[in-house]
């Protein structure tokens, strides 16, 4: 089983995995775009992912912070504490795809590309900062808004069955900004087996 200290479902770390969702986001952004902007599509595209396949589409690990929730090691990189050829910052938080390894594209499969595709068609219109706002009223990052807001933590890591939770549809956040909710929601049952199976494809690939 592939867990935190904490108990935290969690997949093993797939760089080329989580390095081939944001190449092919950024191909499609104009090979350069603002770094938030982009780690906030991307979670949009994993959580859309874990709730349909139960698996996210990249294979990075997930935090909760003040601006929502982050991939850890595409934040890492954009913001240049690791080091790419392929993806590099280059100052006033954007990022640019330097340098394209086409063979990360044999790393995406359809439902991959079906999730990225759910994230461009349903948020990729917002800014850096809409979004990070939206990303606030899910489940996943409100479980841990206490302590992210009074400052005693900065950041915490996610679990990825709480990805199965359904947002407040009347969430006040969504009501400010005239935003509603794209993901399907999950009856209480099902997500509870779904949670089961999400447990035992951990613990097969541990």
């Amino acid at each position: 089983m592939v867990m935190s200290g904490n108990q935290k479902i969690v997949f093993p770390f797939d760089e080329r995995k989580t390095l081939a969702v944001a190449q092919h986001l950024l191909k499609r952004l104009g090979n350069k775009t603002n770094y938030m902007y982009l780690l906030k599509l991307i979670f949009f595209a994993d959580r859309y992912h874990i709730r349909k396949y139960l698996r996210p589409a990249t294979g990075d690990r997930y935090f909760a912070m003040h601006f929502g929730s982050v991939a850890s090691y595409l934040y890492d990189l954009f913001k240049g504490q690791v080091t790419s050829p392929i993806i590099v910052p280059i100052g006033n938080f954007t990022v640019e795809l330097r340098e394209e390894d086409a063979s990360l594209e044999k790393e995406l499969s359809p439902s991959d590309i079906e999730a990225i595709d759910f994230s461009m068609s349903n948020f990729a219109s917002r800014g850096e900062f809409d979004l990070s706002k939206i990303s606030h009223a899910y489940p996943e990052w409100k479980k841990y808004e206490g302590e992210i807001e009074s400052g005693s933590s900065k950041r915490v890591e996610m679990s990825l069955e709480d990805f199965l939770q359904n947002a407040d549809k009347n969430d006040p956040i969504f009501k400010e900004l005239g935003f509603s909710d794209p993901y399907q929601p999950i009856p209480e049952e099902e997500r509870k087996e779904l949670e089961k199976a999400l447990l035992e494809i951990c613990s097969q690939i541990a």
